[in-house]
């Protein structure tokens, strides 16, 4: 089920996946300002006429000062960030539909400033509960409801915690792997990863680089990256560091679609060598 990302950031093919040719539609769910995804519901879900949360996170480098729910046009919620100076924000909307049909869900992110970012919006159908007849002893109707899909679970890991940044000194340690299983393995044909530099006084970033992970088995996907892997690594220099290694994860299937992607981790440290 193909995700809309509110920003098209570049259309890949990859040379590592196993079939050349496959174009990857993938763009990392944060940028430089004011980003915005939808978890729950995903696109083209089919939902019960009943109370639903939609779940949505928000992110920019400056800081996330509320998030704007619209229903069909219609602005139905700020929610306001108590900690505004968070990079990466989650919000949940109870949402109650008063009738069946289609909705379009849409979120954006107000900034500290005050300014706005893009839209993010999914499209749903709400329709009633089909009850189903089950037989039992005495002629009761027991109503089912049919439940909705889960999306995708991305369980990581980041080892060491900490890599460093060479300048006139060796590097040690110089690389850190990443490692990601994901929900529903059969579904997941390749895993991209999108990651790049961000010092933490939050001045200076590098631009999104993107590789697809190496496949193993039962959902498993691993990448090394190393302090070479920054083409723009110029842009930093030791007096700037440390830094974070800011990454996310976009699950893809055989077309390239996105079918699920993850929250931007900020848990690996870059030091300089000293």
């Amino acid at each position: 089920m193909k995700t809309r990302l509110s920003l098209i950031f570049l259309i890949l093919c990859m040379s590592q996946l196993p079939a050349c040719g496959i174009a990857l539609k993938v763009n990392p769910g944060v940028g430089d300002h004011l980003q915005s995804w939808i978890d729950a519901p995903l696109e083209s879900m089919k939902l019960p006429l009943a109370p639903y949360d939609v779940v949505f996170h928000l992110t920019d480098d400056a800081g996330v000062s509320a998030g704007e729910v619209s229903i069909n046009g219609d602005v139905v919620a700020t929610l306001l960030n108590p900690e505004p100076a968070n990079l990466l924000v989650t919000f949940i909307y109870p949402w109650s539909p008063q009738a069946s049909g289609d909705y379009i869900i849409r979120i954006r992110a107000q900034g500290t400033d005050g300014s706005w970012g893009d839209y993010a919006e999914v499209k749903v159908t709400v329709g009633e509960v089909t009850p189903t007849i089950t037989p039992t002893i005495t002629p009761t109707v027991t109503p089912t409801v049919t439940p909705v899909p889960a999306g995708y679970i991305f369980t990581h890991t980041a080892f060491p915690s900490m890599f460093q940044y060479q300048h006139d000194c060796v590097a040690s340690p110089s690389q850190v792997t990443i490692q990601v299983t994901v929900s529903n393995p059969e579904r997941v044909y390749s895993i991209v990863l999108f990651y790049r530099l961000k010092t933490q006084s939050g001045n200076i970033r590098t631009q999104w680089n993107d590789v697809a992970m190496n496949p193993k088995e039962n959902g498993v996907f691993t990448y090394t990256i190393s302090w070479k892997a920054f083409p723009d690594l110029s842009l930093i220099s030791s007096d700037d560091l440390p830094a974070w290694l800011m990454y996310q994860f976009f699950a893809t299937n055989t077309a390239g679609d996105v079918i699920g992607q993850s929250e931007v981790y900020l848990d690996v440290a870059v030091e300089s060598c000293q």
